[in-house]
Protein backbone atom coordinates (compact mmCIF):
# COMPACT_ATOMS: atom_id res chain seq x y z
CA UNK A 1 0.00 0.00 0.00
CA UNK A 2 1.32 3.45 -0.89
CA UNK A 3 1.33 6.40 1.50
CA UNK A 4 -1.11 8.37 -0.63
CA UNK A 5 -1.03 11.50 1.53
CA UNK A 6 2.74 11.68 1.16
CA UNK A 7 2.38 11.14 -2.58
CA UNK A 8 -0.22 13.88 -2.74
CA UNK A 9 2.07 16.35 -0.99
CA UNK A 10 4.83 15.90 -3.55
CA UNK A 11 2.52 16.39 -6.55
CA UNK A 12 2.24 19.70 -8.38
CA UNK A 13 -1.13 21.33 -9.02
CA UNK A 14 -0.93 20.28 -12.66
CA UNK A 15 -0.20 16.69 -11.70
CA UNK A 16 -3.15 16.60 -9.33
CA UNK A 17 -5.51 18.03 -11.94
CA UNK A 18 -4.24 15.54 -14.51
CA UNK A 19 -5.49 12.69 -12.33
CA UNK A 20 -8.99 14.10 -12.81
CA UNK A 21 -8.90 13.81 -16.60
CA UNK A 22 -9.67 10.89 -18.92
CA UNK A 23 -9.16 10.70 -22.68
CA UNK A 24 -9.32 8.23 -25.53
CA UNK A 25 -6.33 5.98 -26.11
CA UNK A 26 -5.72 7.31 -29.60
CA UNK A 27 -4.25 10.47 -28.07
CA UNK A 28 -1.51 8.34 -26.51
CA UNK A 29 -0.62 5.85 -29.23
CA UNK A 30 -0.56 7.88 -32.46
CA UNK A 31 2.21 10.14 -33.67
CA UNK A 32 2.27 13.79 -32.69
CA UNK A 33 1.17 14.80 -36.19
CA UNK A 34 -1.86 12.51 -36.02
CA UNK A 35 -3.08 13.89 -32.69
CA UNK A 36 -2.48 17.58 -33.37
CA UNK A 37 -6.10 18.06 -34.46
CA UNK A 38 -7.75 16.37 -31.46
CA UNK A 39 -5.39 18.09 -29.03
CA UNK A 40 -6.03 21.48 -30.60
CA UNK A 41 -9.77 20.86 -30.43
CA UNK A 42 -9.51 20.10 -26.71
CA UNK A 43 -7.08 22.94 -26.08
CA UNK A 44 -4.45 20.54 -24.71
CA UNK A 45 -0.71 20.19 -25.12
CA UNK A 46 1.57 17.16 -25.10
CA UNK A 47 2.65 18.18 -21.59
CA UNK A 48 -0.98 17.96 -20.45
CA UNK A 49 -1.16 14.35 -21.62
CA UNK A 50 1.77 13.34 -19.40
CA UNK A 51 -0.34 13.95 -16.29
CA UNK A 52 -3.61 12.32 -17.44
CA UNK A 53 -4.85 9.74 -14.95
CA UNK A 54 -6.99 7.35 -17.00
CA UNK A 55 -7.74 6.12 -20.51
CA UNK A 56 -10.68 4.59 -22.33
CA UNK A 57 -11.38 3.10 -25.78
CA UNK A 58 -8.12 1.21 -26.24
CA UNK A 59 -7.86 -1.71 -28.62
CA UNK A 60 -5.90 -4.49 -26.94
CA UNK A 61 -3.76 -5.68 -24.06
CA UNK A 62 -0.70 -4.81 -26.10
CA UNK A 63 -1.88 -1.22 -26.46
CA UNK A 64 -2.55 -0.98 -22.72
CA UNK A 65 0.97 -2.15 -21.96
CA UNK A 66 2.45 0.30 -24.45
CA UNK A 67 0.55 3.29 -23.06
CA UNK A 68 1.25 2.37 -19.44
CA UNK A 69 4.97 1.78 -20.07
CA UNK A 70 5.45 5.10 -21.86
CA UNK A 71 3.43 6.92 -19.23
CA UNK A 72 5.43 5.54 -16.30
CA UNK A 73 8.70 6.37 -18.05
CA UNK A 74 7.62 10.02 -18.27
CA UNK A 75 5.89 10.39 -14.88
CA UNK A 76 8.24 11.48 -12.11
CA UNK A 77 5.76 10.24 -9.46
CA UNK A 78 5.27 6.84 -11.15
CA UNK A 79 1.49 7.05 -10.74
CA UNK A 80 -0.01 4.43 -13.06
CA UNK A 81 -2.90 5.13 -15.39
CA UNK A 82 -6.28 3.40 -15.08
CA UNK A 83 -7.81 1.72 -18.11
CA UNK A 84 -11.60 1.70 -18.41
CA UNK A 85 -14.08 0.23 -20.89
CA UNK A 86 -17.75 -0.64 -21.29
CA UNK A 87 -18.05 -4.39 -20.62
CA UNK A 88 -21.83 -4.55 -20.83
CA UNK A 89 -22.66 -8.14 -21.81
CA UNK A 90 -19.34 -9.84 -22.29
CA UNK A 91 -15.88 -8.99 -23.54
CA UNK A 92 -14.99 -11.31 -26.42
CA UNK A 93 -17.58 -13.98 -25.61
CA UNK A 94 -20.84 -12.05 -25.81
CA UNK A 95 -23.76 -13.24 -23.76
CA UNK A 96 -27.37 -12.02 -24.05
CA UNK A 97 -28.02 -8.30 -23.72
CA UNK A 98 -28.95 -7.14 -20.19
CA UNK A 99 -32.62 -6.77 -21.13
CA UNK A 100 -32.59 -10.46 -22.00
CA UNK A 101 -30.77 -11.32 -18.77
CA UNK A 102 -33.67 -9.83 -16.86
CA UNK A 103 -35.89 -12.47 -18.45
CA UNK A 104 -33.83 -15.22 -16.84
CA UNK A 105 -34.71 -13.99 -13.32
CA UNK A 106 -31.43 -15.70 -12.40
CA UNK A 107 -28.90 -13.67 -10.41
CA UNK A 108 -26.57 -16.67 -10.11
CA UNK A 109 -26.44 -16.92 -13.90
CA UNK A 110 -25.68 -13.19 -14.11
CA UNK A 111 -22.87 -13.62 -11.58
CA UNK A 112 -21.38 -16.50 -13.58
CA UNK A 113 -21.53 -14.48 -16.79
CA UNK A 114 -20.03 -11.40 -15.14
CA UNK A 115 -17.15 -13.45 -13.73
CA UNK A 116 -16.51 -14.85 -17.20
CA UNK A 117 -16.54 -11.36 -18.68
CA UNK A 118 -14.24 -10.04 -15.96
CA UNK A 119 -11.61 -12.69 -16.64
CA UNK A 120 -11.68 -12.04 -20.38
CA UNK A 121 -11.68 -8.26 -19.94
CA UNK A 122 -8.77 -8.32 -17.50
CA UNK A 123 -6.80 -10.35 -20.02
CA UNK A 124 -7.49 -7.53 -22.48
CA UNK A 125 -6.09 -4.89 -20.12
CA UNK A 126 -9.32 -3.51 -18.67
CA UNK A 127 -9.26 -2.53 -14.99
CA UNK A 128 -12.60 -0.73 -14.62
CA UNK A 129 -15.89 -1.46 -16.38
CA UNK A 130 -18.66 1.07 -16.89
CA UNK A 131 -21.15 -1.49 -15.60
CA UNK A 132 -23.85 -2.04 -14.40
CA UNK A 133 -26.31 0.14 -16.28
CA UNK A 134 -29.47 0.07 -14.15
CA UNK A 135 -31.58 2.81 -15.70
CA UNK A 136 -35.27 2.19 -15.18
CA UNK A 137 -37.05 2.16 -18.56
CA UNK A 138 -40.67 2.18 -19.62
CA UNK A 139 -40.40 3.29 -23.26
CA UNK A 140 -39.30 0.56 -25.68
CA UNK A 141 -38.59 3.13 -28.38
CA UNK A 142 -35.45 4.18 -26.50
CA UNK A 143 -32.37 2.56 -28.06
CA UNK A 144 -30.57 1.94 -24.78
CA UNK A 145 -33.41 -0.13 -23.35
CA UNK A 146 -31.23 -3.10 -24.34
CA UNK A 147 -28.67 -2.20 -21.63
CA UNK A 148 -31.00 -2.44 -18.65
CA UNK A 149 -32.56 -5.51 -17.05
CA UNK A 150 -36.11 -4.21 -17.40
CA UNK A 151 -38.89 -2.17 -15.86
CA UNK A 152 -39.22 -3.98 -12.53
CA UNK A 153 -37.55 -2.09 -9.70
CA UNK A 154 -36.70 -5.11 -7.57
CA UNK A 155 -35.38 -7.16 -10.50
CA UNK A 156 -33.26 -4.29 -11.84
CA UNK A 157 -31.80 -3.73 -8.38
CA UNK A 158 -31.00 -7.41 -7.85
CA UNK A 159 -29.39 -7.82 -11.25
CA UNK A 160 -27.29 -4.67 -10.84
CA UNK A 161 -26.06 -5.74 -7.42
CA UNK A 162 -25.24 -9.21 -8.76
CA UNK A 163 -23.05 -7.70 -11.50
CA UNK A 164 -21.21 -5.49 -9.00
CA UNK A 165 -20.55 -8.47 -6.73
CA UNK A 166 -19.31 -10.71 -9.52
CA UNK A 167 -17.15 -8.24 -11.42
CA UNK A 168 -15.44 -7.14 -8.20
CA UNK A 169 -15.16 -10.69 -6.79
CA UNK A 170 -14.35 -9.42 -3.31
CA UNK A 171 -10.99 -7.83 -4.10
CA UNK A 172 -10.46 -5.65 -7.17
CA UNK A 173 -6.68 -5.95 -6.86
CA UNK A 174 -6.95 -9.53 -8.14
CA UNK A 175 -5.77 -9.78 -11.76
CA UNK A 176 -9.12 -11.27 -12.83
CA UNK A 177 -11.37 -8.73 -11.07
CA UNK A 178 -12.72 -5.39 -12.25
CA UNK A 179 -13.73 -2.21 -10.47
CA UNK A 180 -17.30 -1.25 -11.36
CA UNK A 181 -19.16 1.95 -12.24
CA UNK A 182 -22.94 2.21 -11.93
CA UNK A 183 -24.71 4.40 -14.47
CA UNK A 184 -26.46 6.62 -15.52
CA UNK A 185 -27.40 8.62 -12.44
CA UNK A 186 -30.22 9.46 -12.66
CA UNK A 187 -33.31 8.60 -14.68
CA UNK A 188 -31.55 8.53 -18.06
CA UNK A 189 -34.13 5.93 -19.10
CA UNK A 190 -36.97 8.40 -18.52
CA UNK A 191 -36.16 10.44 -21.62
CA UNK A 192 -39.22 12.10 -23.15
CA UNK A 193 -40.62 10.28 -26.20
CA UNK A 194 -37.93 7.61 -25.92
CA UNK A 195 -35.41 9.88 -27.65
CA UNK A 196 -31.80 9.43 -26.61
CA UNK A 197 -30.27 12.26 -24.55
CA UNK A 198 -33.68 13.91 -24.27
CA UNK A 199 -34.85 15.79 -21.20
CA UNK A 200 -36.44 14.02 -18.23
CA UNK A 201 -39.29 15.46 -16.17
CA UNK A 202 -40.35 13.41 -13.13
CA UNK A 203 -41.94 14.05 -9.80
CA UNK A 204 -39.77 13.30 -6.78
CA UNK A 205 -42.20 10.54 -5.82
CA UNK A 206 -41.84 8.72 -9.15
CA UNK A 207 -38.08 9.28 -9.14
CA UNK A 208 -37.58 7.82 -5.68
CA UNK A 209 -40.13 5.01 -6.06
CA UNK A 210 -38.99 3.66 -9.44
CA UNK A 211 -35.79 5.20 -10.77
CA UNK A 212 -33.41 5.60 -7.82
CA UNK A 213 -33.56 2.22 -6.00
CA UNK A 214 -31.36 0.31 -8.45
CA UNK A 215 -28.53 2.85 -8.21
CA UNK A 216 -28.73 2.64 -4.42
CA UNK A 217 -28.68 -1.17 -4.55
CA UNK A 218 -25.43 -1.06 -6.53
CA UNK A 219 -23.90 1.38 -4.06
CA UNK A 220 -24.91 -0.91 -1.21
CA UNK A 221 -23.27 -3.80 -3.11
CA UNK A 222 -19.95 -1.94 -3.08
CA UNK A 223 -19.76 -0.29 -6.50
CA UNK A 224 -16.53 1.68 -6.92
CA UNK A 225 -17.64 4.49 -9.22
CA UNK A 226 -20.77 6.31 -10.35
CA UNK A 227 -21.50 8.06 -13.63
CA UNK A 228 -24.00 10.94 -13.78
CA UNK A 229 -26.29 10.85 -16.80
CA UNK A 230 -26.24 13.07 -19.90
CA UNK A 231 -29.79 14.26 -19.49
CA UNK A 232 -31.28 17.14 -17.62
CA UNK A 233 -33.53 16.11 -14.73
CA UNK A 234 -36.35 18.53 -14.12
CA UNK A 235 -34.39 21.19 -15.95
CA UNK A 236 -30.94 20.62 -14.45
CA UNK A 237 -28.23 18.45 -16.12
CA UNK A 238 -27.25 15.61 -13.80
CA UNK A 239 -23.52 16.31 -13.56
CA UNK A 240 -24.31 19.86 -12.39
CA UNK A 241 -27.35 19.01 -10.28
CA UNK A 242 -26.74 19.85 -6.57
CA UNK A 243 -29.94 18.17 -5.37
CA UNK A 244 -29.03 14.91 -7.12
CA UNK A 245 -25.27 14.86 -6.61
CA UNK A 246 -24.95 16.43 -3.18
CA UNK A 247 -28.22 15.95 -1.32
CA UNK A 248 -29.17 12.47 -2.54
CA UNK A 249 -25.86 10.85 -3.50
CA UNK A 250 -23.48 12.31 -0.95
CA UNK A 251 -25.63 13.37 2.01
CA UNK A 252 -28.38 10.73 2.00
CA UNK A 253 -26.61 7.75 0.49
CA UNK A 254 -23.11 8.52 1.80
CA UNK A 255 -21.53 7.47 -1.49
CA UNK A 256 -17.78 7.38 -0.96
CA UNK A 257 -16.54 6.29 -4.38
CA UNK A 258 -15.33 8.09 -7.49
CA UNK A 259 -17.72 10.09 -9.65
CA UNK A 260 -16.88 10.22 -13.37
CA UNK A 261 -18.71 12.26 -15.98
CA UNK A 262 -20.18 10.62 -19.04
CA UNK A 263 -18.47 11.23 -22.38
CA UNK A 264 -18.06 15.00 -22.83
CA UNK A 265 -20.94 15.58 -20.39
CA UNK A 266 -19.08 18.47 -18.74
CA UNK A 267 -18.63 20.18 -22.09
CA UNK A 268 -22.27 19.57 -22.92
CA UNK A 269 -23.32 21.76 -20.01
CA UNK A 270 -22.75 24.59 -22.48
CA UNK A 271 -25.21 23.01 -24.93
CA UNK A 272 -27.70 22.53 -22.09
CA UNK A 273 -27.54 26.28 -21.58
CA UNK A 274 -26.49 26.17 -17.91
CA UNK A 275 -22.85 27.15 -18.52
CA UNK A 276 -21.73 30.00 -20.75
CA UNK A 277 -18.30 28.53 -21.47
CA UNK A 278 -15.97 25.65 -20.62
CA UNK A 279 -14.66 27.31 -17.48
CA UNK A 280 -18.17 27.72 -16.11
CA UNK A 281 -18.98 24.13 -17.06
CA UNK A 282 -15.91 22.84 -15.19
CA UNK A 283 -16.88 24.89 -12.14
CA UNK A 284 -20.40 23.44 -12.04
CA UNK A 285 -19.21 19.84 -12.41
CA UNK A 286 -16.36 20.09 -9.90
CA UNK A 287 -18.34 21.84 -7.18
CA UNK A 288 -21.03 19.16 -7.47
CA UNK A 289 -18.61 16.34 -6.79
CA UNK A 290 -17.53 15.09 -10.22
CA UNK A 291 -14.00 13.76 -9.69
CA UNK A 292 -13.06 12.70 -13.24
CA UNK A 293 -13.94 14.60 -16.41
CA UNK A 294 -14.27 12.27 -19.39
CA UNK A 295 -13.19 13.51 -22.82
CA UNK A 296 -13.62 17.23 -22.35
CA UNK A 297 -10.95 19.60 -21.06
CA UNK A 298 -12.50 21.99 -18.57
CA UNK A 299 -10.56 20.68 -15.58
CA UNK A 300 -7.11 20.67 -17.19
CA UNK A 301 -7.61 24.09 -18.72
CA UNK A 302 -9.34 25.95 -15.91
CA UNK A 303 -9.12 24.29 -12.48
CA UNK A 304 -5.69 25.81 -11.70
CA UNK A 305 -6.96 29.22 -12.74
CA UNK A 306 -9.99 28.85 -10.48
CA UNK A 307 -7.74 27.78 -7.60
CA UNK A 308 -5.71 30.94 -8.02
CA UNK A 309 -8.91 32.99 -8.11
CA UNK A 310 -10.11 31.41 -4.88
CA UNK A 311 -13.10 29.68 -6.47
CA UNK A 312 -11.83 26.38 -5.05
CA UNK A 313 -9.35 25.54 -2.33
CA UNK A 314 -6.32 23.29 -2.46
CA UNK A 315 -8.09 21.07 0.09
CA UNK A 316 -10.92 20.50 -2.40
CA UNK A 317 -8.49 19.61 -5.18
CA UNK A 318 -6.55 17.30 -2.86
CA UNK A 319 -9.75 15.54 -1.79
CA UNK A 320 -10.76 14.85 -5.40
CA UNK A 321 -7.28 13.70 -6.39
CA UNK A 322 -7.07 11.45 -3.35
CA UNK A 323 -10.28 9.69 -4.41
CA UNK A 324 -8.70 8.75 -7.72
CA UNK A 325 -5.44 7.66 -6.11
CA UNK A 326 -7.34 5.52 -3.60
CA UNK A 327 -9.10 3.66 -6.41
CA UNK A 328 -5.77 3.03 -8.13
CA UNK A 329 -4.38 1.77 -4.85
CA UNK A 330 -7.38 -0.52 -4.32
CA UNK A 331 -6.79 -1.93 -7.81
CA UNK A 332 -3.22 -2.70 -6.76
CA UNK A 333 -1.80 -0.60 -9.59
CA UNK A 334 1.05 0.85 -7.54
CA UNK A 335 2.33 -2.71 -7.08
CA UNK A 336 1.34 -3.98 -10.54
CA UNK A 337 0.52 -1.15 -12.98
CA UNK A 338 -0.58 -3.71 -15.57
CA UNK A 339 -3.08 -5.50 -13.29
CA UNK A 340 -1.69 -8.85 -14.41
CA UNK A 341 -2.35 -8.28 -18.12
CA UNK A 342 -0.28 -10.30 -20.58
CA UNK A 343 -0.80 -9.70 -24.32
CA UNK A 344 0.32 -13.28 -25.01
CA UNK A 345 -2.55 -14.65 -22.93
CA UNK A 346 -5.34 -12.37 -24.20
CA UNK A 347 -6.50 -14.75 -26.95
CA UNK A 348 -6.07 -17.81 -24.74
CA UNK A 349 -8.42 -16.41 -22.08
CA UNK A 350 -11.17 -15.42 -24.51
CA UNK A 351 -13.83 -17.37 -26.38
CA UNK A 352 -12.86 -20.65 -24.71
CA UNK A 353 -15.09 -23.73 -25.14
CA UNK A 354 -16.18 -23.34 -21.50
CA UNK A 355 -17.15 -19.72 -22.09
CA UNK A 356 -19.16 -20.66 -25.16
CA UNK A 357 -21.03 -23.31 -23.16
CA UNK A 358 -21.97 -20.70 -20.55
CA UNK A 359 -23.03 -18.22 -23.22
CA UNK A 360 -25.24 -20.86 -24.84
CA UNK A 361 -26.80 -21.73 -21.49
CA UNK A 362 -27.57 -18.04 -20.98
CA UNK A 363 -29.12 -17.69 -24.43
CA UNK A 364 -31.46 -20.58 -23.65
CA UNK A 365 -32.42 -19.25 -20.20
CA UNK A 366 -33.10 -15.75 -21.54
CA UNK A 367 -35.33 -16.81 -24.42
CA UNK A 368 -39.01 -15.96 -23.93
CA UNK A 369 -41.79 -18.15 -25.29
CA UNK A 370 -44.41 -15.55 -26.19
CA UNK A 371 -46.90 -17.95 -27.69
CA UNK A 372 -47.42 -21.69 -28.25
CA UNK A 373 -50.73 -22.96 -29.58
CA UNK A 374 -49.69 -26.61 -29.19
CA UNK A 375 -47.22 -26.72 -32.09
CA UNK A 376 -44.04 -26.77 -30.00
CA UNK A 377 -41.93 -28.75 -29.63
CA UNK A 378 -41.74 -29.49 -33.35
CA UNK A 379 -41.96 -33.17 -34.26
CA UNK A 380 -38.45 -34.67 -34.37
CA UNK A 381 -39.15 -36.62 -37.57
CA UNK A 382 -39.20 -33.55 -39.84
CA UNK A 383 -37.06 -34.40 -42.86
CA UNK A 384 -36.91 -30.88 -44.28
CA UNK A 385 -37.21 -27.59 -42.44
CA UNK A 386 -37.28 -24.22 -44.16
CA UNK A 387 -35.46 -21.43 -42.33
CA UNK A 388 -36.98 -18.27 -43.72
CA UNK A 389 -36.26 -14.66 -42.89
CA UNK A 390 -33.44 -12.15 -42.64
CA UNK A 391 -32.24 -13.53 -39.28
CA UNK A 392 -31.98 -17.16 -40.44
CA UNK A 393 -28.27 -17.05 -41.17
CA UNK A 394 -27.42 -13.69 -39.64
CA UNK A 395 -24.27 -13.38 -37.52
CA UNK A 396 -25.23 -9.92 -36.28
CA UNK A 397 -27.08 -11.18 -33.21
CA UNK A 398 -24.47 -10.33 -30.57
CA UNK A 399 -26.16 -7.03 -29.73
CA UNK A 400 -24.99 -3.46 -29.36
CA UNK A 401 -22.27 -2.57 -26.83
CA UNK A 402 -20.64 -5.98 -27.36
CA UNK A 403 -17.11 -4.76 -26.52
CA UNK A 404 -14.56 -6.97 -28.36
CA UNK A 405 -17.04 -9.58 -29.57
CA UNK A 406 -16.93 -10.26 -33.32
CA UNK A 407 -20.17 -11.08 -35.05
CA UNK A 408 -18.27 -13.41 -37.38
CA UNK A 409 -17.60 -15.63 -34.35
CA UNK A 410 -21.29 -15.94 -33.45
CA UNK A 411 -23.44 -19.00 -34.19
CA UNK A 412 -26.38 -18.34 -36.50
CA UNK A 413 -29.72 -20.12 -36.33
CA UNK A 414 -28.85 -22.08 -39.47
CA UNK A 415 -25.47 -23.15 -38.09
CA UNK A 416 -26.87 -24.10 -34.72
CA UNK A 417 -29.69 -26.20 -36.11
CA UNK A 418 -27.44 -27.93 -38.64
CA UNK A 419 -25.11 -28.95 -35.80
CA UNK A 420 -27.96 -30.09 -33.55
CA UNK A 421 -29.95 -31.95 -36.24
CA UNK A 422 -27.43 -33.39 -38.73
CA UNK A 423 -30.02 -35.72 -40.34
CA UNK A 424 -32.44 -32.95 -41.23
CA UNK A 425 -32.30 -30.96 -44.45
CA UNK A 426 -32.44 -27.21 -43.94
CA UNK A 427 -33.30 -24.77 -46.69
CA UNK A 428 -32.25 -21.22 -45.85
CA UNK A 429 -34.07 -18.38 -47.56
CA UNK A 430 -33.87 -14.68 -46.69
CA UNK A 431 -37.32 -14.08 -48.13
CA UNK A 432 -37.28 -10.32 -47.76
CA UNK A 433 -34.74 -9.05 -50.26
CA UNK A 434 -33.66 -5.95 -48.42
CA UNK A 435 -35.20 -6.91 -45.10
CA UNK A 436 -35.37 -3.37 -43.77
CA UNK A 437 -37.03 -1.89 -46.87
CA UNK A 438 -40.77 -1.48 -46.37
CA UNK A 439 -41.55 -2.19 -50.03
CA UNK A 440 -39.15 -4.98 -51.01
CA UNK A 441 -40.96 -8.30 -51.62
CA UNK A 442 -38.41 -9.64 -54.09
CA UNK A 443 -37.74 -12.74 -52.01
CA UNK A 444 -41.34 -13.72 -51.31
CA UNK A 445 -41.68 -16.19 -54.20
CA UNK A 446 -38.59 -18.19 -53.23
CA UNK A 447 -39.66 -18.21 -49.59
CA UNK A 448 -43.16 -19.46 -50.36
CA UNK A 449 -41.85 -22.24 -52.58
CA UNK A 450 -39.49 -23.39 -49.80
CA UNK A 451 -42.32 -23.23 -47.27
CA UNK A 452 -44.59 -25.41 -49.41
CA UNK A 453 -41.92 -28.12 -49.73
CA UNK A 454 -40.93 -28.19 -46.06
CA UNK A 455 -42.32 -30.33 -43.25
CA UNK A 456 -41.99 -27.31 -40.98
CA UNK A 457 -41.01 -23.67 -41.23
CA UNK A 458 -39.01 -21.62 -38.77
CA UNK A 459 -39.41 -17.93 -39.49
CA UNK A 460 -36.36 -16.01 -38.26
CA UNK A 461 -37.40 -12.39 -38.00
CA UNK A 462 -36.56 -9.23 -36.10
CA UNK A 463 -34.64 -6.01 -36.21
CA UNK A 464 -30.89 -5.72 -36.90
CA UNK A 465 -28.65 -5.13 -33.92
CA UNK A 466 -27.89 -1.63 -35.22
CA UNK A 467 -31.52 -0.64 -34.50
CA UNK A 468 -30.86 -0.55 -30.75
CA UNK A 469 -28.11 0.78 -28.51
CA UNK A 470 -26.96 4.34 -27.92
CA UNK A 471 -28.31 6.83 -30.43
CA UNK A 472 -30.60 4.22 -32.04
CA UNK A 473 -34.11 5.05 -30.93
CA UNK A 474 -37.13 4.13 -33.09
CA UNK A 475 -40.55 5.64 -33.56
CA UNK A 476 -42.02 2.30 -34.75
CA UNK A 477 -41.25 -0.82 -32.70
CA UNK A 478 -42.99 -3.28 -35.05
CA UNK A 479 -41.09 -5.67 -37.32
CA UNK A 480 -39.25 -3.53 -39.88
CA UNK A 481 -39.70 -3.92 -43.62
CA UNK A 482 -42.05 -6.51 -45.10
CA UNK A 483 -41.42 -9.21 -42.48
CA UNK A 484 -44.94 -9.23 -41.07
CA UNK A 485 -46.41 -9.66 -44.55
CA UNK A 486 -43.91 -12.43 -45.30
CA UNK A 487 -44.96 -14.25 -42.15
CA UNK A 488 -48.63 -14.02 -43.07
CA UNK A 489 -48.06 -15.51 -46.52
CA UNK A 490 -45.69 -18.26 -45.35
CA UNK A 491 -48.05 -19.38 -42.58
CA UNK A 492 -50.90 -19.48 -45.08
CA UNK A 493 -49.11 -22.07 -47.24
CA UNK A 494 -47.62 -24.07 -44.34
CA UNK A 495 -49.52 -23.96 -41.03
CA UNK A 496 -46.64 -25.86 -39.34
CA UNK A 497 -44.81 -22.56 -38.97
CA UNK A 498 -43.18 -21.04 -35.90
CA UNK A 499 -41.39 -17.73 -35.48
CA UNK A 500 -38.11 -16.96 -33.74
CA UNK A 501 -37.62 -13.24 -33.26
CA UNK A 502 -34.51 -11.18 -32.48
CA UNK A 503 -34.26 -7.62 -31.20
CA UNK A 504 -32.60 -5.27 -28.75
CA UNK A 505 -35.94 -4.03 -27.44
CA UNK A 506 -39.46 -5.35 -26.84
CA UNK A 507 -41.28 -5.52 -30.17
CA UNK A 508 -44.94 -5.00 -31.02
CA UNK A 509 -45.95 -8.12 -32.99
CA UNK A 510 -49.71 -7.96 -33.68
CA UNK A 511 -49.56 -9.25 -37.28
CA UNK A 512 -47.13 -12.02 -36.37
CA UNK A 513 -49.26 -13.05 -33.40
CA UNK A 514 -52.26 -13.33 -35.68
CA UNK A 515 -50.35 -15.35 -38.30
CA UNK A 516 -48.30 -18.04 -36.56
CA UNK A 517 -49.11 -20.51 -33.78
CA UNK A 518 -45.82 -20.06 -31.84
CA UNK A 519 -43.37 -17.24 -31.20
CA UNK A 520 -40.02 -17.59 -29.40
CA UNK A 521 -38.23 -14.31 -28.66
CA UNK A 522 -34.43 -14.59 -28.50
CA UNK A 523 -33.52 -10.90 -28.01
CA UNK A 524 -29.87 -10.47 -29.08
CA UNK A 525 -28.45 -13.70 -27.62
CA UNK A 526 -24.74 -13.05 -28.15
CA UNK A 527 -22.00 -15.32 -29.44
CA UNK A 528 -24.07 -18.49 -29.06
Amino acid sequence: MRDLNQLLQQMTVEEKIGQLAQYNANLFVKSEAEITGPLAHLGLSQDDLKNVGSVLNFSSAEEVCQIQKEHLENDRNKIPMMFMMDVIHGYRTAYPIPLALGCSFDTELVEDLSRMAAKEACAGGIQVTFTPMVDYVRDARWGRVMETCGEDVLLNSAMGAAQVKAFRNGDISKPDSLATCVKHFAAYGGAEAGRDYNTVELSEHVLREYYLPAYKACIDAGVDMLMPSFNSLNGVPSVANPWLMQKVLMDEWKFDGVVISDYDAVGELIKHGVAEDMKAAAKLAFENGCHIEMCSSGYIRYLKEMLEEGVFTMQQLDAATLKVLQLKDALGLFDDPYHGVDPKKEDEACLTPENRVLARKAAAECAVLLKNDGILPLKPDAREIALIGPMADEHGIIGSWACRANKEESVTVAQGLAAAMPNTKFTVVNGCGNAWNDRDISGFTEALEAAKRADAVILCLGEPQSYSGEGNSRTDICLPGMQAQLAQQVAAVNPNTVAVTFSGRPLALPELNASVPAILHMWMPGTE
